[in-house]
């Protein structure tokens, strides 16, 4: 067997990647480039070159319905009308405030993931090295490794694969078979939720070369790499022929309710502030009505600045730090996909005042097609950058001067902005008939549901005596807070002054503990 493969992750050549998904022998061809002004914008073609396949082209040109995206083990009928939004040349949705995006702060804050590290750089592995791998980490059986590659297919493995082999492993085991259950578990986690692909069912064996060594796992930028495939799935699923959407959907939906209060869902009353914020809401099922869908597409069409918290995370800075790194521009990897990362277009989401940006890094070859397989893209990357991130950020300059008020920009931005981009997804001549009240009753419903909960929080310490709250003032704050939340969601604008947060403690770390363990318990029930 070859050492590489026994002692740890083989050694990745700085070199330009491409993610081409129809196979190796498939032609990456130019890019079939959009050059005329287009009815609703952009005007100016020179940003969005691949715009003629994109599916607000096809729903402005009423050439298409736009079926729901299909997101795996998602219920949210939100993502899709962001989707529609994305664009993969900038990497950022586009609304009509501006252009927004999901940065490596929000990766950090909302899932706790590290984005700082090595980058995930593997050599692609031929079939027999794929086995071998498998066979040296996982310690299982050759004829069974390699029927189940052959069985799964692009050097693969089935996650239900994964969990026969490991489900019955216990502390008595040998160390040896808990590590390789250790390196088993985190495969599936990847294939299930990072990296998870449109089976959703299987994982590359790849990424076991970089779980070999469970000391070092944690010293990969998995935040990043996250990102990067994100953007590239979000880019597929822009396209007017793609019916699905694959990657971790938690991250952008999380990301929708951080920034869009009229799209939130419960706050979660056990939320701990120094955990991740992916805790900090209940899930929520939603209707897949096709008149909902529309009033989604219609309210994002009619999105002001005011309707945007455009630096969510403001208020948590001391736990949750805003790591210089997200300040990175250039290209994210994972694996063989490369996407651009682009902050100097959305520095509002840091409290900047917006400038207009240069333009996007650009491919080196591409063709971004209406469909997956036409979907072929190669940025240059080099592993070196991304390791030498601190050289490569945005300079002091660059990153503008603070907000007076959140959604400032520079004078001529928005016009400028209005040249490159389609405002409107919805085509005036086909908005719905739905009554636009329906929506306004789901708002008041959920005040109503808010109030409840403020109740629910309150009620406790208005029944305890004076002497049981003041031995629980973690508690207290938390409630504190927590009510200040709620209210901000409502929009109540009547209540009095918020209480100050400064000079008094966060809840302690073993109060965050219990509160975290409780939730956890109850997502899993």
């Amino acid at each position: 067997m070859d050492d590489d493969l026994i002692h740890g992750a083989p050694i990745m050549d700085d070199i330009a990647m491409d993610d081409d998904s129809t196979g190796d022998d498939a032609d990456i061809v130019d890019e079939d480039i959009f050059t005329q002004p287009f009815p609703g914008g952009p005007t100016d073609p020179s940003i969005l070159k691949s715009f003629k396949s994109h599916i607000a082209a096809a729903i402005w040109n009423v050439t298409d319905e736009k079926r729901p995206l299909k997101c795996h083990n998602h219920s949210s009928k939100i993502l899709p009308s962001f989707v529609k939004r994305w664009q993969p040349e900038t990497n950022t949705f586009h609304l009509t405030v501006g252009e927004m995006t999901i940065t490596l702060d929000d990766v950090a804050t909302i899932l706790g993931l590290p984005i700082v590290g090595k980058s995930i750089s593997v050599r692609k592995l031929s079939e027999r090295r794929a086995i071998a791998l498998v066979i040296n980490i996982l310690k299982i059986d050759e004829q069974d490794v390699r029927y189940e590659i052959y069985s799964a297919g692009g050097n693969s493995v089935r996650l239900e694969w994964l969990r026969a082999h490991f489900h019955n492993v216990t502390d008595n085991d040998s160390m040896e078979r808990i590590a390789c259950a250790g390196r088993a578990y985190l495969l599936f986690l990847l294939g299930y939720t990072l990296f998870n692909d449109k089976t959703c069912t299987r994982v590359p064996v790849v990424y076991l070369s970089l779980l070999s060594d469970l000391t070092t796992v944690s010293s990969y930028a998995w935040g990043a790499a996250a990102l990067a495939y994100l953007y590239r799935h979000m880019g597929y699923a822009s396209k007017s022929g793609v019916k699905q959407i694959t990657g971790y959907m938690t991250l952008p939906e999380g990301w929708i309710y951080e920034h869009f209060r009229g799209f939130r869902p419960h706050l979660n009353m056990n939320y701990p502030r120094d955990m991740p914020h992916v805790y900090r809401w209940t899930s929520q099922r939603e209707s897949g009505e096709e008149t909902q869908l529309q009033v989604f597409q219609e309210e994002l069409d009619k999105l002001g600045v005011h309707d945007v918290i455009w630096d969510p995370y403001q208020s948590c800075r001391d736990v949750h730090p805003c790591h210089p790194d997200t300040f990175y521009h250039g290209c994210l990897r994972c694996l063989e996909v490369v996407e651009p990362y682009h902050p100097d277009r959305v520095l509002r989401h840091f409290g900047r005042v917006q400038t207009i940006p240069n333009p996007p890094l650009g491919p080196m070859r591409a063709s971004r097609g209406a469909t997956a397989p036409c979907y072929n893209v190669m940025y240059a990357y080099l592993d070196i950058i991304w390791e030498a991130w601190d050289n490569h950020v945005l300079s002091d300059r660059r990153r503008s001067t603070p907000v007076r008020q959140p959604w400032d920009c520079v004078p001529g931005y928005m016009d400028w902005y209005q040249t490159i981009t389609h405002m409107n997804i919805q085509n005036p001549t086909r908005r719905s008939q739905v009554n636009p009240n329906i929506h306004h009753y789901q708002y008041l419903s959920q005040d109503a549901q808010r109030m409840s909960q403020i109740y629910q929080i309150t009620h406790h310490f208005i029944e305890a005596s004076y002497e049981d709250s003041v031995q629980h003032l973690d508690r207290l704050y938390y409630a504190i807070d927590a009510i200040e939340q709620l209210l901000q969601d409502q929009h109540i604008s009547e209540v009095a002054p918020s209480i100050s947060t400064q000079g008094r403690s966060a809840p302690s770390s073993s109060t965050a503990h219990r509160f975290g363990a409780h939730y956890t318990r109850r997502s899993h029930s």
